[in-house]
This record gives C-alpha cells, sequence and structure tokens, in this order.
C-alpha cells in the first residue's frame, strides 16, 4: 500500500516549514529562540564582567534569573524544533520519490 505524505502548501520554497501544534511555535518558534537565546547569552556574560554592560539590551542589565529564564526557553524551544525540522527535510516528497524511481529505471 502507498502512503502519501502530507506536505504543506509551497513546502519547496517554504523550506522551514514544519506542521506543529500549538500553532503558534509555528509562526513564532523560530523568532523566540533566537531572541532568547541570543538576548539571554548577552545578558549572562554582562552579568560575569566578560562584556560591557551598554553592550547588553536594558532587559537583561543587573539580572540573573530573567537571563537563565530566557535561555532556558530558548533551549527548551529549540529542543522542540530541531528534532521536528530535521524529520521535515528527510521527508520525502512524491516528486522526489517520483524522479528517484525514473532515475533508478534508467
Amino acid at each position: 500500500m502507498n502512503k502519501q505524505r502530507s506536505h504543506p502548501p509551497n513546502h519547496r520554497q517554504n523550506l522551514f516549514f514544519v506542521n506543529l501544534k500549538p500553532i503558534w511555535i509555528q509562526s513564532w518558534g523560530y523568532f523566540l529562540v533566537l531572541a532568547c537565546g541570543s538576548g539571554a547569552i548577552n545578558g549572562l556574560l554582562a552579568r560575569l564582567g566578560w562584556i560591557q554592560a551598554h553592550q547588553v539590551s536594558p532587559l537583561y542589565r543587573n539580572e540573573f534569573i530573567l537571563p537563565c529564564l530566557w535561555f532556558l526557553l530558548g533551549l527548551g524551544l529549540g529542543m522542540f524544533l530541531v528534532p521536528r525540522i530535521i524529520y521535515h527535510h528527510q521527508a520525502k516528497s512524491p516528486e522526489l520519490e517520483a524522479d528517484q524511481e525514473r532515475g533508478s529505471l534508467e
């Protein structure tokens, strides 16, 4: 029995689309991972004295708990999204399967 894999519309153009539930992660997940991770790392580095405090967002200055929480949130979202992205890119589309079958027959 030949099962068709479901793909989002325009999956070739939108390479980073992953059909996730809840749907808000699909649209905001990448932004949250980048924002949480980069801001939190800068905040922690400033707190440790490795970079100057004026190089960090005022949200993270002289804070320790908030950057840690944002970093953990970004890390959690990253751990949630990355396996889905890898699975999506490894999944074969019907067009690619047809191309491979034609190539093996030649």
